[in-house]
């Protein structure tokens, strides 16, 4: 069993010594082959100059290259790694990631174990700079930080795992990429805090009927700077996430209904869009009197606006993934 690891980065220079560090104490597991692709996404510091440094006086006892992707967004960057990979398994770790060095030789393991699995994720341990704020146990997960789930083994349909340390069987990925399937969101675009790849990524795993695995075994740092540790970041991210559900919908609309139609998506559309609306109106009142539920009153704008904003695009999404999904499961991945 062999991998590919994927690093995506962002004028990374600061952050990626450790995470390559991780990568040269990994354990190869036996009888594996493995390959690290570093794909400078558009940086403007000397992160590529960097790592061909690092990797002067650290060389690595496998394949490992430097990738160039002009076009910003964390999309384009893991898309650039996924058609230069060679292996079947791909895992993808952040920048600011520090991979267990058992992380590969569990994987494997999981994997024989369970040969269902089409995308498998572990646990983010957070190192945080500085004082950690009362309120980020309880939104870790924002963070890709804590268990993704009450127990090891597989999720239930329609949910997904975040995109740090996600180990990915690549042909799922390639027929995203050969059936030429555009992706609706981008992932992270220079300091912008747009998501959604990894989401997305998981969600067309599902519709091909693979399984997506937990493992809190499978362990990696996660470094957090100081500056991304207050609410007003926390809130940002919440946004963020919701300015994508319009987007995602026909992937969620699509993995609840096993005969789905055109008029009951649109019908869902408007349904979800009506609720907002809603809700919007309530909290638009209710926060002249507690001014603390603002927040509440900007998350539903943004979903109802995400999905007002997006009504053409998702529906021609709707209608890709329909035929793609009659043609794919004729022959599976």
């Amino acid at each position: 069993m062999n991998f590919s690891i994927i690093i995506c980065t962002y004028n990374g220079q600061n952050r990626l010594n450790q995470t390559l560090e991780g990568i040269s104490n990994l354990i190869v597991p036996e009888s594996s082959k493995l390959e690290l692709l570093l794909i400078d996404n558009a940086s403007s510091d000397q992160t590529g100059q960097f790592c061909l440094e690092y990797w002067k006086t650290n060389p690595l006892p496998f394949n490992y290259r430097l990738i160039l992707e002009p076009r910003p967004g964390l999309l384009n960057a893991r898309i650039a790694g996924i058609k230069q990979a060679e292996f079947p398994w791909i895992v993808f770790c952040d920048d600011d990631n520090t991979l267990f060095p058992d992380y590969l030789v569990r994987a494997k393991n999981l994997i024989e174990q369970f040969p269902e699995i089409g995308a498998l994720g572990g646990q983010g341990i957070a190192q945080i700079e500085g004082p950690i704020p009362s309120w980020f146990n309880k939104h870790q997960s924002s963070f890709a930080v804590g268990p993704q789930a009450g127990s090891n083994g597989e999720l239930a349909r329609g949910r997904y795992l975040y995109g740090a340390g996600l180990i990915v069987k690549k042909s799922y990925l390639d027929s995203l990429v050969q059936q030429q399937i555009y992706f609706l969101t981008e992932g992270r675009k220079s300091e912008a805090l747009t998501q959604g790849e990894d989401l997305e990524i998981c969600y067309w795993i599902s519709l091909l009927d693979g399984k997506l695995y937990y493992n809190q075994e499978l362990k990696f740092y996660h470094r957090i700077e100081a500056h991304r540790l207050n609410e007003t970041y926390l809130n940002n991210l919440k946004l963020a996430y919701n300015a994508t559900e319009g987007l995602l919908h026909p992937y969620h609309y699509l993995l609840k209904h096993p005969n789905p139609s055109a008029f009951g998506f649109e019908i869902s559309q408007f349904r979800v869009m009506g609720i907002s609306l809603l809700l919007m109106a309530k909290y638009a009142i209710m926060t002249k009197i507690d001014s603390t539920l603002e927040n509440s009153l900007k998350v539903n704008s943004v979903r109802f606006y995400s999905f007002f904003n997006s009504r053409k695009k998702s529906k021609q999404q709707f209608n890709v993934l329909q035929k793609m999904l009659l043609e794919l499961r004729l022959g599976r991945v």
